[in-house]
């Protein structure tokens, strides 16, 4: 049709969805996104794990370790290695918190990655995601968790995590951090969401002043303000036997 009225035009009838359907679908497209965003994060992850693993294959460091290389207590590289960094798992152990703790404000969530390492070291021997803790005036901060989230509130600041991955998976309200979907559990393994449920029984409950209480321990209390806590420090706060596993 060369020409038409602006009559005609007027009464073409349009669609228009109800507003619950429209936030319904954009959600679910944000899900998805954020979902094919950490997929393919997972993906250059896994790359980069087989070209390095080619990489020892090829340079023999594959051997099994003889009884007494393996007896030996881990050296101070070992706790260098439980603050290497995993971004996508760490925004997924952040949503995760933030999915099961709604109306906190984001100091929960956050706080629940200090307590969930300190859990899961003592019984798995590692870190969830590598996470750095800071001495701030309030107790131990995780800081890309931290970072992080002040990004979303305040727009780009330094943050070690993606944040177009961020900001499909999590908001900042105010002061609250809502999640925009639940983590992605084939980045979030059983062994790390069980330190994680653990911490946050423990956190959920608590006001702001018992819980900073709660998380000011002799490691928060012996490192200088806004410096990172050694892992030295935090792993004696835990119990005897667990600190024999990186001590002897």
């Amino acid at each position: 049709m060369k020409n038409i009225s602006q009559e005609k035009v007027l009464s073409i009838r349009v669609g228009h969805p109800p507003l619950v359907l429209q936030q319904t679908f954009a959600t679910r497209i944000q899900a998805i996104e954020a979902l094919k965003a950490t997929h393919r994060a997972a993906l250059a992850q896994l790359d980069a794990l087989f070209a390095s693993l080619q990489q020892r294959a090829f340079a023999g460091e594959l051997t099994a370790p003889t009884h007494a290389a393996a007896a030996e207590p881990p050296t101070q590289r070992s706790f260098a290695q439980l603050g290497q960094l995993d971004a996508c798992k760490g925004i997924e152990s952040l949503v995760y918190a933030a999915k099961r703790l709604p109306g906190k404000g984001h100091y929960w969530p956050t706080k629940v990655q200090y307590l969930a390492d300190k859990r899961h070291l003592e019984r798995y021997g590692r870190t969830i995601y590598g996470e750095t803790h800071v001495a701030m005036p309030f107790g131990p901060v995780p800081q890309a968790a931290f970072n992080a989230s002040r990004a979303l509130a305040q727009g780009e600041l330094i943050s070690e995590f993606p944040m177009d991955v961020m900001r499909a998976a999590l908001r900042r309200e105010g002061d609250h951090l809502v999640a925009l979907r639940d983590a992605n559990m084939a980045l979030l393994g059983a062994e790390e969401r069980e330190s994680l449920e653990w911490a946050i029984r423990y956190a959920r409950d608590m006001n702001f002043e018992q819980l900073k209480t709660a998380s000011h321990d002799a490691a928060w209390t012996k490192t200088a303000a806004n410096a990172p806590i050694a892992w030295e420090d935090i792993i004696q706060t835990l119990p005897q036997a667990a600190q024999q596993r990186f001590f002897g």
